[in-house]
Formats: structure tokens, C-alpha cells, sequence
């Protein structure tokens, strides 16, 4: 599964981040998924990642799952909602070498029954095209 743009977002072919999004438009975000999936044995599904904006040399990726409760046992008793999202994701470009990089945290998210919200760490994931994806516990 790849990213897909938002769908009221457009931008033109000249603009200074075109190199970083059309990477982030090619990687195929499936072993991520499934990476994911094996690590909290669950076959949780996820949604498709949406690029929400694109400012200077940055792209903001979105990648969330739907609804992981039934997968959280007994902590599903105290909290609503629980989905699996990635944080810090982000595309550069390494100044050496001329290579894009993709990096992201995938956590297990869910809400406090007041104000704010707590994640959980899952995974650091990279992606470059020379090696493809490599997880960090």
C-alpha cells in the first residue's frame, strides 16, 4: 500500500519538495503493516497513509490503523479507542550521498478518559530505496 495525497491537495511540479514527495508517494508501506502486525501478533488493518501537507523540505505523512481495542485484553476495560499511528514520520534527503530517507515511529495510541492521550512505542522504521525497510526495537 502506498501514500496517496490528500484529496484537496495539490502540488505543482515545480515545487521545491517535488524529489522528497515522489519518494514518499513510491514507498510501498506494506511491510511496515505487516511488521507491525507480527510484533503485537494481530491482524490489525491499516488505513492508506495520506500526505496532509507539504512546506520547505518537509512532508507530513499520516499513517494510522483503525481501531486496535480488541486486540489490547484487559486495558480495552479502562480506555475508548486505541489505533496504532506513526509519529515523527519524515523524508530527507542525506547531503553525502544524494539519498532519501524515510524515518517513522509506529506506537500504539489511546486517549485518557480526560485531557491528552498516551502512546507506546512499537517500532522505528527507516526506509531508503537502496535498502528498503530496516525496524529498530
Amino acid at each position: 500500500m502506498k501514500a496517496k495525497l490528500k484529496e484537496e491537495m495539490v502540488v505543482k511540479a515545480d515545487h521545491p519538495c517535488r524529489d522528497i514527495l515522489d519518494f514518499v508517494l513510491s514507498i510501498d508501506f506494506t511491510p511496515l503493516f505487516d511488521h507491525v502486525r507480527g510484533m503485537l501478533n494481530a491482524d490489525i488493518k491499516f488505513k492508506q497513509p495520506e500526505i496532509s501537507n507539504v512546506y520547505q523540505q518537509h512532508v507530513v505523512l499520516n499513517i494510522v490503523s483503525e481501531c486496535v481495542l480488541s486486540y489490547v485484553g484487559i486495558v480495552a476495560t479502562v480506555i475508548d479507542s486505541c489505533v496504532v499511528e506513526g509519529f515523527q514520520a519524515g523524508a530527507h534527503k542525506i547531503k553525502e550521498t544524494g539519498e532519501f530517507t524515510f524515518g517513522v515511529s509506529m506506537e500504539l495510541y489511546f486517549p485518557h478518559r480526560g485531557p491528552g492521550r498516551t502512546n507506546l512505542p512499537i517500532v522505528w522504521a527507516e526506509y531508503t530505496a537502496k535498502n528498503g525497510w530496516t525496524f529498530v526495537l
